[in-house]
C-alpha cells in the first residue's frame, strides 16, 4: 500500500427514516399559504380602491375597468355592471333595490355580545344609464364576498356613456 492510500477512508451511508425534503416542503407550504392570504388581502383592498376618493382628482389606472359601470361583452353588447366587496355581510343582510333609474345597494350587519356591539353598514347608489331596463337586473354573490350586479343595455348606441 502506498503512503497516499493510508489516509483513505470509505464511508458507507446509512439509511435514515427522516425524509430530507419533508421539512423543506413543509416550510414551502407555510410560505405559499401566507402568499395566498396576502393576495386575498390585496385583492380585497383593490376592489375597495378608488384614487379619486383619496385625492379628489380623477386618474387613469388599470383599475378603471372595474370602476366604469358600462362594459362591452364579447358579443359587442353593452351592459351596466358593478362589482363590490361585501365580504363582511351575509346574503340576507344585503338589499338591492331599484326605484326608477336609481340602483341602491345597502348592507347592514349587527353583532351584539354581552359586552360589546359591532355594527357594519355598506351603502352605494348608482344612476342607471338610459337604455337600462331594471327588470333585467341580475345580482350574484361569490363565495368570497364579491357582489356582481349586471343589467344589459337595450340600446347599443356607440355614443352611450355613463357619467
Amino acid at each position: 500500500m502506498s503512503a497516499s492510500n493510508q489516509n483513505e477512508r470509505v464511508v458507507t451511508p446509512t439509511l435514515s427514516d427522516v425524509p430530507f425534503f419533508d421539512s423543506l416542503f413543509r416550510e414551502m407550504n407555510v410560505q405559499v399559504d401566507q402568499m395566498h392570504r396576502d393576495i386575498q388581502s390585496m385583492r380585497t383592498a383593490m376592489l375597495r380602491m378608488n384614487p379619486s376618493d383619496d385625492f379628489g382628482v380623477e386618474s387613469s389606472t388599470p383599475l378603471d375597468k372595474f370602476r366604469d359601470p358600462i362594459v362591452v361583452g364579447p358579443d359587442g353588447d353593452k351592459c351596466f355592471q358593478v362589482q363590490l366587496d361585501v365580504s363582511p355581510f351575509k346574503p340576507d343582510e344585503i338589499t338591492i333595490k331599484t326605484i326608477d333609474n336609481q340602483l341602491t345597494i345597502h348592507a347592514k350587519h349587527d353583532q351584539k355580545t354581552a359586552s360589546s356591539s359591532i355594527y357594519h353598514v355598506f351603502s352605494r347608489q348608482y344612476t342607471l344609464p338610459d337604455g337600462t331596463n331594471s327588470d333585467n337586473l341580475r345580482a350574484t354573490l361569490s363565495n368570497d364576498g364579491v357582489l356582481s350586479i349586471q343589467c344589459p343595455l337595450e340600446s347599443n348606441d356607440d355614443t352611450l356613456s355613463y357619467s
